[in-house]
């Protein structure tokens, strides 16, 4: 497993995410089963797990402390602030009361002392960034929160986060049909110092090899631009010749596309969904696959005229 560094510990380039544990958009919860795939991406070398409170809600959290209780000093967890869940319905809040009671809640659900990364999961105009940022500087002075990160930000929004508290990380949209953060996302990070921890890597399952004919199940990608009934048709001929390319290659679809990532200058991780122990061992190997300049050219031009979606 290759690494990056943060704060001067060094952490796996594949994180798990744990989106679909919550139990709700991604179908019924299998709580056995994402804590089999918890402890498969564990042994498998990946160190970072990447949650948040409102995957679920809450479920998420829940199910990834109870996987890592006796295993926390081998984890390196990241959680975020910011949406909540009022039993009706998501709303966003940034303010400092409500990013402290986020944090007690999330050290409580995910069994730990301290969160090693706490990230505010999307900008909320209606708060001041002073006042967020101030809040989260504090958590950390008090032992709490280890770094500090945003997701989501523009450039501008970074520029305006750091002169209020250092932004330790990003976390941004990126994968080979969303590469609008190579544009100025990566380049200000790389310029800045700023790790950045990319998800959306495998589109939802698009690049891994699935859905590239067929019907979309019913969960959560039925809300995602990408498998709309106006754009899916129209980007499923350049995956159907990437996943070609892959078996040309002999290397799996996700594998490929999680390799492909990696190679991206500035970007230090890439945040991978896993629903099963096989899946998470297989995005774990794709941080030790080698691409060279020659599979990079082919792999762009399988996307050459794909049309731009986010």
């Amino acid at each position: 497993m290759r690494h990056f560094t943060l704060g001067g510990r060094e952490l796996s380039r594949v994180a798990l995410g744990t989106f679909p544990f919550d139990g709700r958009e991604w179908g019924p919860a299998d709580d056995p089963r994402a804590v089999s795939t918890i402890h498969a991406a564990l042994d498998a070398g990946i160190a970072v797990f990447d949650t948040a409170p409102a995957y679920g809600p809450e479920h998420a959290e829940v199910v990834l402390g109870r996987a890592l209780h006796d295993r926390r000093d081998r984890a390196f967890i990241a959680t975020k602030v910011g949406v909540r869940w009022n039993t009706v319905r998501y709303y966003q809040d940034l303010t400092a009361a409500s990013v402290r009671e986020e944090c007690e809640a999330s050290l409580r659900r995910l069994r730990t002392d301290r969160i090693d990364l706490l990230q505010i999961h999307w900008p909320h105009a209606e708060t001041p960034l002073a006042e967020t940022m101030d809040a989260l500087a504090a958590l950390k002075a008090a032992g709490k929160v280890r770094h500090v990160g945003v997701s989501n930000f523009t450039p501008e929004q970074l520029e305006e986060a750091r002169r209020h508290s250092p932004v330790e990380t990003l976390q941004p949209l990126h994968s080979l049909l969303a590469r609008g953060a190579e544009e100025t996302l990566l380049p200000w990070c790389a310029a800045h110092g700023v790790p950045v921890l990319s998800y959306g890597v495998l589109c939802r399952g698009l690049l891994a090899g699935r859905f590239a004919e067929g019907a979309v199940p019913d969960d959560f990608r039925r809300k995602d631009p990408f498998f709309s009934d106006e754009v899916l048709p129209r980007i499923r001929p350049f995956v159907a010749r990437f996943n070609d390319l892959a078996r040309r290659l002999g290397k799996p679809p996700g594998q490929l596309a999680i390799a492909w990532a990696l190679t991206r200058p500035g970007l230090s991780a890439v945040i991978v969904g896993a629903r099963s122990p096989e899946q998470a061992r297989a995005n774990a190997a794709a941080a030790d696959v080698t691409l060279d300049a020659a599979t990079l050219a082919a792999i762009d031009e399988c996307f050459a005229d794909a049309p731009r979606v986010v």
